[in-house]
Order: C-alpha cells, then sequence, then structure tokens
C-alpha cells in the first residue's frame, strides 16, 4: 500500500510562509483510493487551526523541509 502526504504552503497577508491544507492519499489491496483534507489554518488565516494532532504537523515539517530547496522556510507551530 502507498501512502502519500501532499502539502500546500500559503502566504497569507503578505507573513512567511506557512502550511495551508495537507491532503493524505493512499491506494489499497483492492486499488481503491482514499483521502483525507487537513485544513491546517484556523478560519481566520492567521493561525494554525486547533486541535491538529501532533503528528500532522510532523509531516508537514517533513515536507517543509523539501519545500525549503525553492525558498520556503517554516516553522512548527508552537503547541
Amino acid at each position: 500500500m502507498a501512502y502519500h502526504a501532499l502539502v500546500e504552503f500559503a502566504s497569507p497577508r503578505e507573513q512567511p510562509w506557512t502550511a495551508q491544507q495537507v491532503k493524505f492519499s493512499a491506494h489499497g489491496p483492492d486499488g481503491a483510493s482514499v483521502s483525507l483534507v487537513v485544513d491546517l489554518l484556523n478560519d481566520a488565516c492567521d493561525g494554525p487551526r486547533a486541535g491538529i494532532p501532533a503528528v500532522i504537523w510532523q509531516v508537514v515539517a517533513l515536507a517543509a523541509t523539501s519545500a525549503g530547496d525553492v525558498g520556503i522556510t517554516y516553522a512548527t507551530p508552537a503547541p
């Protein structure tokens, strides 16, 4: 089974880059695909959404590491 995570970054209101959304997807043994989309910014788009599990932020931080290759710098939100 293959798992994928795609993280979208944004710079709301000309602030530093932040993770906006992450989409997890997988294909099961039967070939069917499933996905889960998590909005990471709060409704005002001025900070992280409350209640996001730490493991999701770990995935986002891994994606941000490779995003640094294109000039995006990122820090995981403080709990």
